[in-house]
């Protein structure tokens, strides 16, 4: 269910590039023969288990039934897990199993704007056979929500948390998964983790963080506004809840770092309904194609869903889908354009599922590019995609802009409290009302 293409219009910052976004949508070419195979959006999300208490904070793992080792695997040999608590919380009061959380074998601790130092807290909990902690402070009014990438298994986002706990009154929530299997990420695939042997959807995965951070919202918030800051694969766990209309309360404000919006799957897998006859320059947003050139710096280019991408993201979408060799699967060298459209993979897009892009809060685009020598960057993790929602969001009304931070590397303004990210910062504090 694409959208027409419209007229964008951009009004370029002067620091970095920071556009805000005036009405506008992608142009694509026709589905509408797979637009009446899919369905428009998930139902509710799964349950939220808390377990008893870890009996070591440094071993979250503990609070779980142990999982088999090796892990089993499906007949095109991807791996399973599926997590269980070792005991459940005892207490009707979920907040009763809540433990001093630790970090590199000490307290977890952080420091308030009287100079004030605490401790963390940090509670277990399984939703849908995953496994999950929430690392929070106590304390604290208006709730920031930190999702990191891939798997979400790690903190890369610390030095933001600790700014906002050092300078606001904010409470800060760690969103971090357990292990689970290592099919794509060494360091494990977290929250994307299939619980069995069956083949899932990225909609159905999604509900796992829509619910812990629905959680988060009740239990911790607990009636003060919340807002969420996901990178790279964050994202998907932050920003697709909303547009998925699965994650209750809404937020009040988002920050979507690092691309990796699966607008398209079938386009960024190397199987497009048909070329993008337009695309989205990196640095203003503004519409660009192989006629129409993007304005201003050099570093400037024009980016289509269809661009190739990390071989992770194939890797990833064939995982969850459970496509091996002989299934149709998303193709790793997407330039390739081999192969038709998938319903399967339709299923897990925005473009096929997304039913309004009008959302009742603020949002946030960043993205991090350039890095010299060549590394992660974010023009080889779906910048285009990310572009086409950033735009659609804007076209149906939502408040949002666009920063380009070029010479940068794949989410360093998720991980940097330097000066040069001092914007992003602010935005955040800004658009969080601290």
């Amino acid at each position: 269910m694409r959208l027409n293409s419209l007229l964008l219009v951009a009004v370029v910052g002067c620091h970095s590039s920071t556009s805000e976004q005036a009405p506008d949508a992608p142009a694509a070419g026709s589905d509408a023969a797979v637009d009446a195979t899919v369905d428009a959006a998930p139902s509710a999300v799964p349950a939220v288990a808390i377990c008893a208490p870890t009996s070591d904070p440094n071993t979250p793992a503990l609070a779980f039934a142990p999982l088999p080792n090796p892990l089993p695997t499906d007949a095109a040999g991807f791996h399973y897990a599926s997590y269980a608590c070792a005991a459940p919380c005892s207490s009707t009061d979920p907040l009763q199993c809540t433990h001093p959380a630790a970090e590199a074998g000490a307290a977890w601790t952080y420091t308030r704007p009287d100079a004030s130092t605490h401790t963390k807290l940090a509670l277990e909990l399984v939703v849908d056979g995953m496994g999950a902690m929430i690392v929070f402070t106590p304390d604290g009014d208006k709730t920031l929500v930190l999702h990191a990438g891939s798997g979400g298994t790690n903190t890369d986002a610390t030095p933001i948390a600790r700014y906002f706990e050092a300078t606001t009154s904010a409470k800060t929530a760690f969103v971090i998964w357990m292990t689970g299997s290592s099919d794509v990420f060494p360091a494990g695939d977290g929250w994307w983790t299939r619980k069995d042997a069956n083949a899932v959807d990225v909609p159905t995965q999604a509900k796992r963080p829509s619910a812990v951070i629905g959680w988060i919202a009740q239990h911790l918030a607990a009636g003060q506004p919340y807002g969420t800051v996901g990178c790279s694969l964050g994202t998907m766990a932050t920003l697709s809840p909303v547009l998925w209309g699965t994650l209750q309360p809404s937020p009040i404000y988002q920050m979507s770092m690092g691309g990796s919006t699966f607008y398209d799957v079938n386009a960024t897998c190397g199987r497009p309904y048909a070329p993008y006859p337009t695309g989205h320059c990196d640095v203003d947003g503004a519409t660009c194609s192989s006629t129409i050139a993007c304005a201003g710096p050099a570093t400037n280019m024009c980016r289509y869903p269809t661009d190739t991408t990390t071989t992770n993201f194939a890797a990833l979408i064939n995982y969850v889908h459970g496509l091996g060799p002989d299934d149709s699967p998303c193709f790793s060298n997407n330039q390739t354009m081999s192969g038709p459209p998938s319903t399967v993979l339709a299923a897990s897009s925005f473009d096929e599922t997304v039913t309004s892009w009008a959302l009742d809060h603020r949002v946030d685009f960043v993205t991090d590019e350039g890095g010299t020598p060549p590394g992660a960057v974010d023009e080889v993790v779906m910048e285009g995609s990310a572009l086409i929602v950033h735009a659609l969001v804007g076209a149906a009304g939502t408040p949002t802009s666009w920063t380009d931070y070029d010479g940068r590397y794949h989410c360093d303004s998720f991980t940097s409290v330097a000066a040069w990210n001092q914007p992003t910062l602010d935005a955040i504090q800004t658009g969080m009302g601290l």
